[in-house]
């Protein structure tokens, strides 16, 4: 053959090994694609040994070792390859690099040796082919037998693989007879570079196979699975649709019996005049109010129902000064002052009932989140054809992390509960409506450095016969801020005492009330203010807590608790609105005595609060009994002369009988069997056999006769 057909065959094995090298680098775990492409490279080394290496060299010593050692790397390699392929894992790698290092590469060098010192080739080839010859037969048969027993041929591609391996393997076999029979050089190369290049062949067209085969199944999975996600996606939306279409039902139905008792509260106030039961309750459906409303309005402005009519002119300057002093009653609640800067006559075009929703959110905020006697600043100012509103307060602030989600429905301002926060739908709302009318909103803030959200609209210039509404009605704003009056925290000898740790002050109060002509009542924010003040206070008989709660809630206040012997017996009652299964498991695991959720019945509550203050009294009663009557025991000696005691323990300090073992010698003395032992003793029956045994081996006796003759003695 010339040696353009072998460059063809050194291309052929080198495209190969080139692509199924480029395979493995994309899917390294798939290492049979490695080992083809050092089989291919190795062949072209044994190919180039048998042909192309004549151009370069007639040493026979040298054409001899580079072909010797380039049929050792291709059947190693081959014998990797089919390991990896049909997955024998109980076939070591280090077995294989044995095997081939003994039978192989040693006697590879062995043959050079000789040919070297010799001259004997026909010496040398046997040297070479017998051994390599064994370890292709004994790999061929062992490789088939655990072929079969792993049951590798019920994957068709691997039969294939099979097969072209024992081509390959026949025509390698095929060499040695040629060599001893001193057939041509050129026929050994071609018959053997046939084989190899007949099982690469194959498995590359198998192994392509099987990736496009897996590539295949992996495109139907993906689109199988794109239609199950598009088909879920749907299901929850309908099931997502049909929950919020639940609710805005929920809350239409809820409206009405809602308006009713707020009118006829109304009615009933003017009537009979107002009380702090009467004004807490104002307050609270109020608040049911203001929220049932924002939340049917978020799901319009979501869905886009707009409805709001926005083609109006309209005065804010005016609207601003009308609504201020609405704020100013609440603000002075709490000692705030709400100080304006105001630019007369700036109009916009603006539904006026939008633009007053959404003062009164940031007024609202502005005044709940702002410490007492704080500052607000309202400002109103025009610059061009823009109209700025700017409300700023001195409250809590806003962490940076947190103010690109305050804007998100039902966020809230801290993921820590504040009795202060409401369920995160107003900064939305107000979204939406700058949305609508093309303005924009932005907050500038830092956490206890206050917060200030800033509104710019399109200001609006009125046409010589255009006329804006002067008589806007403004709402009046939801009162936030309710003043509570606790009673005085008083002190009586012949009370239990009863701490309650609740955040809501309103919640407080009315628990306070409950249980104030009863009991001692102590009350704290949240658990680090509970905490500092049980040292100043009496020891309660009773602890009631609320669970969420800013700075500490009530677990970690409850496990900082139980850290002290000294308050680590006091019963724990968790009162919160927190509902889940998983948090009362929680809570009674910690060691809680009940788990109550918000709302309940108070007379429920203050008849647990009696059975459980009753029984804390009946164990402590139980307990000063028993300890009465063991002083008495031991005052008359009952168990016992001082005499008997003497000898008994005389002798149990001879033979090293510690405490357990003295019980239980006192007992059987008295005639008690070993269940009775046991029972008496909290010990299992085995633990008292033994026990037994161990005195009866430190005394030396046999039985419980013995051992009475011993102690009577």
């Amino acid at each position: 053959m010339t040696n353009l057909g072998w460059l063809f065959y050194i291309g052929m094995f080198l495209t190969l090994s080139i692509y199924h090298f480029m395979v493995y680098l994309g899917r390294k775990e798939e290492k049979s694609n490695l080992y083809y492409s050092f089989i291919g490279l190795t062949s072209i080394l044994w190919l180039f040994s048998r042909t192309l290496i004549y151009l370069f060299t007639d040493s026979t010593l040298i054409i001899g070792f580079f072909s010797s050692i380039s049929i050792f790397f291709v059947a190693l390699n081959i014998a990797l390859f089919a390991k990896y392929i049909f997955r024998q894992k109980q076939i070591k790698t280090i077995y294989i690099l044995l095997a081939f290092t003994i039978l192989f590469f040693i006697p590879i060098i062995i043959a050079t040796i000789i040919l070297a010192l010799e001259k004997n080739i026909v010496l040398s080839n046997i040297i070479v082919i017998i051994p390599s010859t064994l370890l292709g037969i004994i790999l061929g048969i062992y490789g088939t037998y655990l072929f079969l027993k792993t049951k590798q041929y019920k994957e068709k591609w691997k039969i294939f693989i099979y097969i072209s391996i024992i081509i390959y393997v026949t025509f390698y076999m095929s060499f040695p007879v040629f060599v001893l029979f001193s057939i041509n050089e050129t026929i050994q190369a071609l018959v053997s570079t046939t084989g190899v290049l007949i099982m690469l062949l194959m498995t590359a067209y198998l192994l392509t196979k099987n990736f496009n085969k897996e590539h295949n199944d992996l495109i139907q999975l993906k689109n199988t699975l794109e239609k199950k996600v598009e088909e879920r996606t749907k299901q929850l939306r309908n099931i997502y649709e049909q929950k919020t279409n639940f609710f805005i039902n929920l809350t239409h139905e809820t409206k009405t019996p809602l308006t009713l008792i707020s009118n006829y509260l109304d009615k009933d106030i003017k009537l009979r005049g107002r009380s702090n039961e009467i004004n807490i309750v104002k307050h609270n459906i109020d608040k049911l109010k203001k929220d049932m409303i924002n939340y049917l309005d978020l799901e319009k402005l979501e869905r886009g129902l707009i409805f709001y009519n926005h083609d109006q002119a309209i005065n804010l300057s005016m609207i601003l000064k009308k609504k201020i002093p609405l704020f100013k009653e609440i603000a002075e609640k709490k000692r705030i002052s709400i100080v304006k800067n105001i630019e007369e006559n700036l109009y916009i075009k603006m539904d006026p009932f939008a633009i007053d929703r959404v003062i009164n959110n940031l007024l609202d905020n502005a005044i709940k989140y702002s410490k007492e006697n704080g500052k607000i600043h309202v400002t109103l100012s025009a610059e061009k054809q823009k109209v700025h509103l700017t409300v700023n307060d001195s409250g809590i602030g806003i962490s940076r992390d947190q103010q690109n989600n305050i804007f998100k429905s039902f966020y809230q301002i801290s993921h820590e509960k504040r009795n202060i926060q409401g369920i995160g739908m107003g900064l939305n709302i107000v979204k939406n409506i700058m949305r609508e009318v093309k303005g924009t909103i932005n907050v500038k803030s830092e956490s206890n450095a206050g917060t200030t959200f800033g509104l710019t609209f399109d200001r609006y210039a009125l046409t010589k016969k255009e006329k804006a509404r002067q008589s806007h009605s403004v709402s009046k704003p939801f009162d936030s801020v309710i003043k509570i009056d606790f009673k005085p925290e008083v002190y009586k000898k012949d009370r239990k005492n009863i701490f309650l740790v609740e955040d809501n002050p309103v919640m407080a109060s009315f628990l306070q009330d409950n249980l104030y002509h009863d009991y001692n009542v102590f009350l704290a924010g949240n658990g680090r203010a509970a905490l500092e003040k049980l040292s100043d206070i009496a020891k309660p008989n009773l602890i009631i807590s609320d669970i969420m709660m800013d700075e500490m809630n009530g677990y970690e206040f409850y496990d900082n608790l139980m850290q002290d012997k000294t308050y680590s017996a006091i019963p724990f009652i968790f009162l919160t609105a927190v509902s889940s299964d998983m948090e009362k498991i929680n809570a009674l695991q910690r060691g809680a005595v009940d788990y109550i959720c918000k709302p309940f019945d108070i007379d429920e509550l203050l008849h647990k609060i009696h059975s459980l203050l009753r029984i804390q009294e009946s164990q402590k009663k139980r307990q000063l009994e028993k300890i009465s009557a063991d002083f008495s025991k031991v005052l008359y000696n009952e168990f016992e002369s001082n005499e008997e005691t003497s000898a008994f323990a005389i002798m149990c300090n001879d033979y090293r009988i510690n405490k357990k073992e003295q019980q239980i010698i006192k007992l059987l003395l008295k005639g008690l069997e070993y269940k009775e032992i046991s029972r008496r003793l909290d010990f299992t029956i085995n633990m008292v056999k033994k026990r037994i045994h161990t005195i009866y081996r430190k005394l030396g006796i046999q039985n419980k006769i013995e051992l009475v003759n011993r102690f009577k003695t």
